[in-house]
């Protein structure tokens, strides 16, 4: 172990038999991966069904309604509200002393503190070993998290406070109305907006240390020169007075959840003024966009999950690096294909039990275009037959 500077460098080394033994491990972890790629793909897709198909739902029954009124005619209805949020709720952060008119209080706090980071760069060792060469560098900076310096590869000179005393906090106002509409918590915490808040210096008498620069409270002797365990507290706010877009169930003056007849709780909530059409539009998008993510996300875990089943045999391959390296190469090709090949086949059969019509129709198309693919590939061989 070397140092150089305010960094420290590691050398290990691992042999060949302790690599065999943590590839059965691997191992174990890809099976758990690649089966379980195969309930996330299904789910996926009856998610997506049930959401398109409540929010078209939603987009037949909705009623528009003038001025946020609440009309006995609209009881149990699914209504399309735009209004203004307002609230009259005062928010207050006893630990601080900061209070402010507002639907939602955010704190949030970093601690001057070691950062530990590192970096390695592993080479394979004829025989099998793998030597890993390991540098960790150590620099100070602000955190919003605790970095346990008990667990610095180098711990002397790089001590961190073991706990950090202030922390984020948020705080949410309770009554918030649209009109004549009270919002639930859930309508509540959707509405977005976030400015930065400006803290008086009177509120932080009772906090030893504490000063105010700007909208930034400072726990420490010198801003201009902080120490380790310092703090910088910050505090940003979503004010009453915004215009919102709301989609959701009339009961009495209160606004809830839709359930669909897919047994989908659904409330949507836009900042600004959109009408109900461009609301349930843009959560379409929305809905598509998560589909091909967890799509991605399903193919990627089968395909890691596959291609680690195979840690072993890549192990014993490795008491020739080259050897290995195209062995892993193969396998990694061969994981993809498999991989999306298995994805395809898993979404189809998904969506002739989520989307029976569609589906069959896609799987009519492919093994249309599979027949199409073999019939000319048998007419090109006869072609220079007949030629000759």
């Amino acid at each position: 172990m070397g140092e150089n500077n305010d960094s420290v460098t590691e050398v290990t080394t691992q042999s060949w038999g302790s690599k065999l033994k943590s590839s059965i491990g691997s191992m174990l972890f890809g099976i758990v991966l690649f089966i379980g790629a195969f309930p996330l793909l299904w789910w996926n897709e009856g998610r997506a069904v049930g959401t398109l198909r409540s929010l078209q739902e939603m987009q037949k029954v909705v009623v528009s309604v003038e001025d946020a009124k609440a009309l006995p005619a609209n009881e149990g209805k699914l209504i399309h509200i735009v209004g203004s949020a307002k609230t009259a709720d005062v928010l207050r952060d006893d630990e601080f002393g900061v209070s402010a008119n507002a639907i939602a209080l955010t704190r949030s706090v970093s601690m001057y503190q070691w950062i530990e980071q590192s970096q390695s760069d592993s080479k394979k060792k004829v025989g099998g070993s793998t030597e890993t060469t390991t540098t960790y560098t150590y620099s100070k900076g602000w955190s919003d998290t605790l970095h346990n310096s008990s667990k610095f590869k180098k711990q002397e000179g790089h001590q961190n406070p073991g706990e950090m005393r202030y922390r984020g906090d948020n705080f949410q106002a309770e009554n918030v109305a649209v009109g004549d509409f009270k919002l639930s918590q859930s309508l509540i915490s959707r509405i977005g907006g976030s400015e930065s808040f400006s803290i008086s210096k009177a509120a932080l008498a009772g906090i030893p240390k504490a000063k105010v620069t700007g909208s930034i409270i400072y726990i420490g002797a010198d801003p201009d020169n902080p120490a380790v365990g310092d703090y910088k507290v910050s505090y940003s706010v979503k004010s009453p007075g915004k215009d919102v877009s709301i989609i959701a169930k009339q009961m009495g003056k209160s606004l809830t959840q839709y359930m669909s007849k897919r047994g989908k709780q659904m409330e949507l909530l836009s900042m600004g003024t959109l009408s109900a059409d461009d609301m349930i539009t843009k959560s379409k998008q929305q809905n598509t966009l998560i589909t091909w993510l967890i799509r991605v996300g399903g193919l990627v875990l089968m395909g890691l999950g596959f291609s680690m089943i195979f840690s072993p045999l890549v192990a014993l391959a490795e008491v020739l690096p080259f050897l290995s390296s195209l062995l892993g190469a193969g396998i990694g090709l061969v994981s993809f294909l498999v991989a999306l090949a298995l994805s395809f086949v898993t979404i189809a059969i998904a969506w002739i039990f989520y989307r029976p019509v569609l589906g069959i129709l896609l799987l009519v198309a492919a093994a249309g275009a599979i027949v199409l693919v073999f019939v000319l590939g048998k007419n090109k061989k006869k072609a220079p037959a007949a030629a000759a």
